[in-house]
């Protein structure tokens, strides 16, 4: 983990050169478009995590590299596994200190801030959800007062609240879930990583894990022939243009020694001889043009 301080940035310039030289093996740059940053994990089979500091300021929030923010879709959490929920079913159920409690059904939910809506107009106010104030992941606080213990768990055996990053303790009056967004390299190690991870480990979500790297897998493999054929054909255009360039290299070669074994006496000769029948044909030329009819009566 590390936190950069980006307190001195002016530019955002200063805010890559922060970020690259963290020593935290990522590389931030300008997106494609140019219209926002781009950090990208370095570091096969390790996710990359991007959240708040604490400090207030919401920066990760307001420079748009957040890892888990508002409008996250669901489907992308989990590194594309998504969230499940309970077909008419209640997913998530709430107890508070005052000795209440309440259930939250979450179907039709598409983003990170689709749940944190639900779950706010389920509590009618005892409860507030939004997203961690210090690194990141759902923030729940009971804003009631009790006996009672504040706590979150699955309802009608719904596996949302696995997928939410949820199940976890209570500290005083607020629970932070997980930062279920890690962000991965898109690298065939990456899903070497995870299928190994899941052969390994087992349990309900391995047959899923095994299948999605198994087809990632696939698909490197099949961009790997794509690329292959590409290169090949690249590699038979060079390979004609060398042949051209060495039979150009050997004419010009064979010109060059015409011109280096030339005999210049011989050369001069020839000339000579070429330019006194040219002078004859042109003297002879000149008396026939001065003939005329006179001349032959």
């Amino acid at each position: 983990n590390a936190t950069i301080d980006l307190s001195t940035a002016v530019t955002i310039q200063d805010v890559l050169n922060a970020i690259n030289s963290a020593d935290v093996k990522v590389k931030a740059q300008i997106n494609e478009d140019g219209t926002g940053i781009d950090v990208m994990n370095l570091v096969s089979g390790l996710e990359m995590r991007i959240g708040e500091s604490g400090d207030g300021t919401g920066t990760a929030e307001v420079l748009g590299i957040r890892s888990m923010y508002a409008n996250t879709p669901l489907s992308q959490l989990n590194n594309g596994r998504g969230v499940e929920f309970r077909a008419d079913h209640d997913d998530l159920l709430i107890n508070t200190k005052d000795g209440n409690s309440f259930t939250v059904d979450l179907d039709g939910c598409l983003t990170v801030q689709d749940v944190l809506d639900r779950i706010n107009a389920a509590a009618g106010g005892t409860v507030t959800a939004s997203l961690a104030l210090t690194g990141n992941g759902i923030r729940l606080v009971d804003n009631t007062a009790g006996g009672g213990n504040f706590s979150v768990s699955r309802a009608d055996l719904s596996p949302a609240i696995d997928g939410l990053g949820l199940e976890k303790s209570t500290a005083g009056n607020e629970i932070v879930g997980d930062d279920v967004n890690g962000i991965e390299p898109d690298s065939v190690f990456s899903a070497l990583i995870e299928l190994h991870q899941a052969l390994v480990s087992g349990g309900p979500e391995a047959e899923q894990r095994i299948t999605r790297a198994g087809a990632r897998i696939r698909e490197f493999i099949d961009h790997s022939t794509r690329v292959q054929g590409k290169v090949g054909a690249r590699s038979q255009a060079m390979r004609t243009r060398l042949e051209l360039t060495e039979d150009a290299v050997v004419a010009t070669q064979t010109l060059l020694s015409e011109v280096k074994d030339l005999d210049y006496t011989e050369a001069i000769t020839r000339f000579q001889q070429a330019q006194t029948v040219l002078q004859a044909n042109l003297m002879t030329g000149a008396r026939l043009m001065q003939l005329s009819l006179m001349n032959y009566i």
